[in-house]
This record gives structure tokens, sequence and C-alpha cells, in this order.
């Protein structure tokens, strides 16, 4: 999904990306756009470590290990294209700043507030829910017709655990902070700002509520 915004403020344009985590095909879509649009900047949302880690990664890569709800959510995923691990739309916009030698910012909240923020949400009773759902997820049948509906349906389920919901929206607030701290100083600049799928709705709805016009895409 791409949104295009401008900043009457500082002249901007702001091409505003959500692609599906996992998917080779939203992958290929930014790395599309990145070509067409040119940024001078792209603005990413993981953390400053994941995206320090992202970067040594495609220097050198090594085994990564993943959690088992990320290989459940990898091995429903790939019912609906071919998926791929890192991320490919956050490969592909470290690919593309580092060979053009542009500005990354990470927008999402650092380790350190991450930590202090689950042990401040999600208490024991949560994380005996977050197992049994686990195995329910492994044996659920979900009905999503596009990849996007099955994001969706994944992410109604995690976040039915109260803890999990409320660190989801404290990333996204904090995602919206950082947004507007780097925009401070994207006078006269393309920005391509890469989210997750399930955090586009809420980043699109705070650009508007910032004052940003929206164009068609």
């Amino acid at each position: 999904m791409i949104s295009i915004f401008t900043d009457p403020k500082s002249n901007a344009t702001i091409y505003l990306f959500g692609g599906i985590k996992g998917l080779i095909r939203d992958g290929d879509d930014l790395r599309n756009l990145l070509i067409r649009v040119e940024p001078s900047t792209i603005l990413i949302g993981i953390s400053p470590e994941e995206l320090r880690g992202l970067s040594e990664f495609l220097k050198d890569p090594f085994e990564l290990s993943l959690s088992d709800y990320e290989m459940i959510y990898g091995i429903v995923l790939s019912s609906y294209g071919e998926v791929m691990t890192p991320a490919p739309i956050f490969t592909e916009a470290l690919l593309y700043g580092e060979k053009h030698n542009i500005r990354m910012i990470a927008l999402d909240m650092d380790e350190d507030k991450f930590g202090d923020n689950f042990t401040r949400e999600i208490g024991t009773w949560s994380m005996i829910r977050h197992s049994v759902r686990k195995r329910r997820l492994m044996k659920k049948q979900f009905t999503g017709e596009t990849a996007e509906e099955f994001v969706q349906q994944w992410n109604d389920n995690i976040e039915r655990i109260d803890g999990f919901r409320r660190i989801e929206q404290k990333r996204l607030e904090e995602m919206e902070i950082n947004f507007a701290e780097s925009m401070k100083t994207m006078s006269n600049q393309t920005v391509v700002v890469v989210v997750e799928y399930e955090k586009y709705p809420g980043m699109h709805q705070y650009l508007e509520s910032m004052g940003l016009t929206a164009h068609e895409s």
C-alpha cells in the first residue's frame, strides 16, 4: 500500500509504504518505488538495534533463529506467495539506502524501551494466554482470501491479549513521535516511510492529523 503526502511547512514529499512482513512480492514493490522516486531519506519501522543488526546480516549473513509464532506465521503466509526472512520490505530498504549512501532512520522504540514496556504490560497470566494461543494458532484454519486478510486475522488473534495490544499501540505512538521529530530536518526532501502492513492505517491517520496533504498514489 502506498500513499503520497506533501508537507506544506517543509515542502517535503512523503511516500508512506505499508508492506506485509515476509512477502517477497512486497519487497519487490518497495524496491520499484525506491528506484522510481529516488528518496533522500528512508524512515523504517524497526528499532535502531534491528536496523544495525540487519545491516550486519546483509554484509555477512548468519543463521537466524525464529520464534514459534514467527514460524507459524511464515508457514501460513507462504500459501499467499513466496516468503523470506529477514523481511524483504526491510532488507530492500536497507540495500537501497546503503547502495545510494542515503540517510536511514529507525522509527520504532529501542530495545530498552521495549523491554520496559513488556515488563510493565505483560504479566504471568498474559504469558500463559500467549502460550495457549500459540497452540490454537497452530491448528487454526485462517479464512483470508488474500495475504492482507490473513495478516489482519493474525493480528486480531494476537491482540486479543490486552497487554500485547497495548504494546503494539505504544510502538505505533513511538513511530509517530519519531516521524514528527525526523520531519524537522526534511525541508524540500523526498522521504519514503516503510512500515508493516498492520501499522499502515495508524501511520496514515497520523500523517493526516499533522496537516499533511494526501494525494492519489
